[in-house]
């Protein structure tokens, strides 16, 4: 029964790519371009707040009928067909066929991300827009949300396509460290919650990526220090360089000055 179900489902998406070749336009919220998340990194800022993860190489674009990336959550796996993407079952059946013109490497949270004439959207395991592609940029779901951009200006949606974080950010974070995510307004960082809610001004030049013993690296008028996740500076932004804590202590270095502090500010061996 299962081998006839993804049979039918096969037939009725390659039936609507021999449509999308005459019209791409009738299929404006259909799953007919896979989205940019070849990798979410290939999608992620690059002018990153001063922790900036590493932008992977995009996957080779080979002719071939090409396996990419088993998907974590439902063990599907992407594959690329005559420059279009799908996905496979665990057997290594057609479960989706190549018709995107780009995929999210995985499902997460039951969806992946496609792109349709430029724009991005959500679908789910068997092929129904879940979430309209309307979107310039779309990444992973995480916990129940996902960092998509519109009109320039990033924001979080969740599973149901509803706006939890308003689309006003210039760039923002993908994934909420610990119910936190870093975010850049008029040229300025700082940290809001899952509500949205600003919890580190959005003041500084520059910020850290995660929390390291409650704490968050920050830059102001070319000085560091630690704030912690109300906001207050813990340390003084007076150093030149800081690393993050490990053991209790921190490398910073002070007018040409390297050695450690605790995380009270304290000097210490």
């Amino acid at each position: 029964m299962k081998k006839i179900l993804i049979f039918i489902i096969t037939l009725i998406f390659s039936n609507a790519q021999i449509k999308a070749q005459g019209s791409a336009d009738q299929y404006k919220y259909s799953p007919s371009n896979p989205l940019g998340l070849r990798d979410w990194s290939d999608h992620t800022p690059k002018n990153y707040a001063p922790a900036t993860p590493s932008n992977n190489s995009k996957p080779n674009k080979s002719p071939s009928y090409h396996n990419e990336s088993s998907d974590r959550t439902y063990k599907f796996t992407r594959v690329k067909v005559n420059d279009k993407y799908g996905y496979n079952d665990e057997s290594g059946n057609p479960a989706l066929p190549a018709i995107y013109d780009d995929a999210a490497v995985s499902f997460d949270d039951g969806l992946a991300s496609v792109k349709l004439n430029g724009k991005y959207g959500f679908i789910d395991r068997i092929g129904r827009v879940i979430i309209p592609l309307i979107y310039d940029n779309a990444y992973i779901f995480d916990n129940g949300v996902a960092c998509v951009a519109m009109n320039g200006k990033y924001g979080f949606i969740n599973k149901s396509g509803k706006e939890v974080i308003p689309f006003k950010y210039e760039l923002t974070d993908l994934f909420f460290d610990e119910g936190y995510v870093w975010v850049k307004l008029n040229g300025k960082y700082g940290f809001i919650n899952q509500s949205g809610m600003e919890t580190i001004p959005i003041k500084y030049d520059a910020v850290g990526s995660f929390f390291e013993s409650g704490m968050m690296k920050v830059k102001l008028n070319g000085k560091w220090g630690y704030v912690n996740k109300s906001g207050v500076e813990v340390i003084q932004l007076i150093y030149d360089n800081i690393t993050f804590f490990s053991s209790g202590k921190a490398e910073v270095t002070l007018n040409g000055e390297k050695f450690y502090i605790d995380n009270s500010g304290n000097r210490v061996q």
